[in-house]
Formats: C-alpha cells, structure tokens, sequence
C-alpha cells in the first residue's frame, strides 16, 4: 500500500483537518508543497505505475500499434499530477496529468536478420509512432523548474481558482502548426482549462521565459531573459494571456534572480549578485504595473 497523508494545524497546534490518498496498486509520493489562495494547500504527486498494465488514467491508453506485422503498444507509466486541500484540510480534488511518461511493450525489438535499409525504415516508423502518440497523449510535456541552490522549484502559482503553470513541449519542430515551445496553462479541479502557446511572444522579444507569478483578476507575471544582451524583463499578461505591460530589472550581468513574489500592484524580483570577491550579497528590486 501506499500513501500520501497531510495535516492542517492552527499556529497553536490544534489539528483542524487531516485527509490522505491511498494506492494499492500504483507507488504515489511528493517531494513538493505549495499554499492556495484559499487557504488550502497541495502536493506535485508523482504516481508510478508497478507494472507493465500501466496507470488508471485519463489518457486513452494503452494504445495499440503494428510496425512491419510487429504488434506494440504503449501504456502510462508515470505521471505527475496537483493532489490540491480544500481549506478545510479534509477533501482533495487530483488533477490531469501535467507529465506523462509512457513505456513501450509487445514486439519492440526489430529483428536482426533484415537487410539495413529495411532496419532504418521500421526504426523510422517507430520514431514517428512513439512522437506521434506521445503528442496525442501530451507526454511531450514538462513543467519548468527554477534551480535555486540545491532546490528545484516548479513554476506552479496559485489563483483565486486554481493554477496557472509554465509548460515546455518538446515536439517535433517541423509539424503544422507547430507545438514545440513554452506554455502557460490555466488548470482547475474541473481540469485544464486553457493553454497558451508562448512561442511567438518569447521569439518576438527575444526572451527565455523561466519564472511564473499569479497576478489580480485572472492575471500573470512572466519573468525572461533577453538571449542577447543578459537583460530581465518581467511581462505582465491579462486574462486572455496578451502582454500589456513588462518592466526591465535595473541589476547587471551579474545577478542571478531567484525567485519573483507578485502583489496587487507588481513583483519583487530577489536573487543574489557578486559586485565584489567578497562573495554573494542579497539582491531585491521592485517592479510597479499599477
């Protein structure tokens, strides 16, 4: 069996909620937690499946192939999933996958014995099967992370009702139209709501976007470095994900920022930077949109 539990307590200590998730057939665990904007909290969950069989999941699979008279299939093996608390700490709502890993069974393995040209072809089309049902399946699909020290951290923010996420599918970058790139997706407990493809935005400042902050009214922040010159600018998006506004951080080359909070009126970038041999110093800047 296996478990994921969780606590809410007072700042006294009186326990005021408790709820858990059990598994007998499927190995759960988290590594991260996360606050919701009421009052609520949640886990990033990874859930693994022990077999071959694959995973209870939303996704219509296992699917079921031939490559040259060679029957596979694929199946879900990982996925990572929002276990999100009510803010009574007692009931839960679990989201789609926002990762997804697949394996492969059946006859996978081309046969030695055939001519090379006829090996590259099936080992071609297998190629063009497995991409093809991982971008069906949205296996293609990771959530960004921010290394800070030793930490990674999700760029996972909480709304009034729900998430915003930032998302990079890794497609192939010739298909019509394309997919391959950054994305910032809307979820909630009745699933994924929206999903906005932030290539074009990214391309036409030439900026790396890396951090994700909830802003008012459906809003967000999006912090990117400029690929030329180093520089970081914070974007504001509106509801409907199109940039209204952005600022430019003042810091030089070199400050690493680590981290961005929002607020009713704008950010606070915080990171830290090297003016001197004397080691690293502590670095905030506030960006006003309102």
């Amino acid at each position: 069996m296996s478990t994921i539990a969780w606590f809410e307590a007072s700042p006294e200590g009186r326990l005021l909620g408790r709820g858990s998730v059990s598994s007998s057939t499927e190995d759960i665990g988290s590594d991260a937690f996360f606050v919701t904007q009421n009052g609520g909290g949640g886990l990033i969950m990874s859930v693994r499946s022990r077999g071959d069989a694959g995973l209870q999941s939303s996704a219509a699979a296992p699917l079921a192939s031939e490559i040259a008279g060679r029957k596979v299939r694929a199946s879900v093996f990982n996925e990572t999933r929002l276990l999100v608390t009510s803010n009574d700490g007692v009931t839960a709502w679990e989201s789609p996958a926002l990762e997804r890993m697949l394996i492969w069974n059946g006859d996978t393995a081309i046969p030695k014995d055939l001519p090379v040209a006829e090996k590259m072809q099936q080992q071609r089309e297998y190629m063009e099967l497995t991409n093809r049902v991982n971008r069906q399946l949205n296996a293609d699909r990771t959530i960004d992370t921010l290394d800070v020290g030793p930490h990674r951290v999700s760029m996972i923010s909480a709304t009034d009702d729900g998430f915003g996420i930032l998302a990079t599918v890794t497609a192939d970058r010739g298909l019509v139209p394309p997919v391959h790139g950054p994305y910032l997706l809307r979820m909630d407990e009745r699933g994924l709501r929206d999903e906005t493809r932030l290539t074009p935005l990214a391309e036409q400042l030439g900026l790396k976007f890396t951090i994700l902050a909830a802003g008012e009214d459906g809003e967000f922040y999006l912090f990117g470095k400029n690929l030329d010159d180093g520089s970081d600018y914070v974007l504001l998006l509106d509801a409907q994900d199109q940039p209204i506004a952005y600022g430019k951080a003042s810091h030089t080359g070199t400050t690493n920022i680590d981290g961005m909070l929002s607020d009713a009126g704008g950010v606070w970038l915080f990171g830290h930077a090297y003016p001197d041999k004397r080691g690293a110093r502590l670095w905030i800047e506030r960006i006003d949109f309102h």
